[in-house]
Parts: structure tokens; C-alpha cells; sequence
């Protein structure tokens, strides 16, 4: 089975997006799991071990680019490979975890037999869908959301859920935490690290704190 996971921002919410796909990866391990998100929080994704691909779209980029007619070109161009890339699998399963206008429009453009995501969405999103689920409660967790959604993906393909053992995060119980599907650093992310305290001239054998106050 081909699926293709819709979730383009921003960076809380794609991690709190990484206990689904270690769900839907858990449940369907044979199948091929693919992920189009933004630029902005891509690197959350590629080269994660549980996805065969990431498809990064430039949307901000490209819209800030039209500003300026000398961009026209290159924006077109590298649109259309987005689009050619999206579009260049036949998917059995597509599944919009955004819920936003912007989702749905690359919803519509995926080759996906079967669309899948909340209804009642805000910007009439779930419009582009085959299916939707009853939206969850305001007050329950994104996470617990976002695992809602697959358990009624995997109810439509007949499968079952193995459960685990719920634990406390804060006031509310929640059968994942944000670490769930979470990739641990590789030698890519070492080696960035290693010339970034490099070309700062810190010694890395010294203790270093790191204080980083904004997500991005």
C-alpha cells in the first residue's frame, strides 16, 4: 500500500504528527509511507527511518518570490517539479492531518484512490476528501488527534490497533508521547554540528549550554 502523509507545518505540529506515522508504520510495516511538508520543517523528516520519501514544498518561499518578476521563472519551475513530484505516485491512501486550505489543495493534486482526514475542517478542507471522521474534542491533545485519525484509517482497511498501556503527560492521559517516531541525530546531523562549533571556535570538549527560546 502507497500512502502519502499531508502535514506541512509547522514545526510542534509535525512532531505531534511522528506518533501517527509510528502507528501507521507499526500496523502496515510493508507499506510505503511518504510525507509532503514544508520547507520550514522538513528537516524534522528527512532522512527519518520510517519514511520512504519527503516532498518539500516551498510554498512561502515561492509566494514572497512573486514579489519580485525576475523570480517568476524560477518559481514556476520549481512549482511544477513540486507538483510533478506529488503527483508522480498513485496512491492507494492519502491523509490530511492539516485540515487547512492549503492541505486540501495538495490533497486534491495527489493521485490518491482514497482521501482521508477530520470533517468540518475550518476553509472548508475536508471538502477535497473521500472520507472524513467527526472532528475530535477541542480539549483533547493534538497527539491523541492525530492517532484518532489512523485508528479510523485503519478501521476503514479493516485492521486493528495494537494497543499499548496509557501514560500521564501533564493533566491528560495519552497512549504516545511527542517522542514517539521521533529520529534520533545521524552522522549527516553530527557532521553539521561538528562545523558549526567549528566555525564558531568552540571547543567541543568544553561544556557548552544551548538556549534555543523560538522553535524554528
Amino acid at each position: 500500500m502507497k500512502i502519502l502523509i499531508v502535514k506541512l507545518s509547522a514545526i510542534g505540529d509535525v512532531l505531534h504528527t511522528l506518533p501517527a506515522l509510528a502507528l501507521l508504520r507499526q500496523c502496515l510495516p510493508e507499506s510505503s509511507l511518504d510525507w509532503v511538508v514544508e520547507e520550514k520543517a522538513a528537516g524534522i523528516l528527512v532522512g527519518h527511518p520510517q519514511l520512504d520519501t519527503v516532498i518539500i514544498s516551498g510554498r512561502k518561499r515561492w509566494l514572497h518570490d512573486l514579489a519580485r518578476p525576475s523570480r517568476w521563472p524560477a518559481v514556476f519551475r520549481e512549482a511544477a517539479t513540486f507538483v510533478r513530484e506529488l503527483r508522480s505516485e498513485q496512491y492507494d491512501l492519502v491523509i490530511d492531518f492539516q485540515g487547512l486550505f492549503k492541505s486540501a489543495i495538495l490533497v486534491l493534486l495527489s493521485r490518491g484512490a482514497c482521501k482521508i482526514g477530520f470533517g468540518k475542517t475550518r476553509e472548508l478542507s475536508y471538502l477535497a476528501l473521500t472520507h472524513s471522521i467527526d472532528p475530535s474534542p477541542a480539549e483533547l491533545h493534538a497527539i491523541d488527534k492525530n492517532i484518532g485519525l489512523v485508528e479510523a484509517v485503519l478501521k476503514l482497511k479493516g485492521l486493528s490497533v495494537k494497543g499499548r498501556p496509557a501514560q500521564k503527560t501533564g493533566a491528560a492521559q495519552h497512549h504516545y508521547s511527542a517522542s514517539d517516531g521521533m529520529a534520533l541525530p545521524g552522522e549527516k546531523d553530527n557532521a553539521r554540528v561538528d562545523a558549526l562549533l567549528h566555525a564558531s571556535r568552540i571547543d567541543r570538549t568544553s561544556p557548552l549550554i544551548l538556549v534555543n527560546a523560538p522553535a524554528g
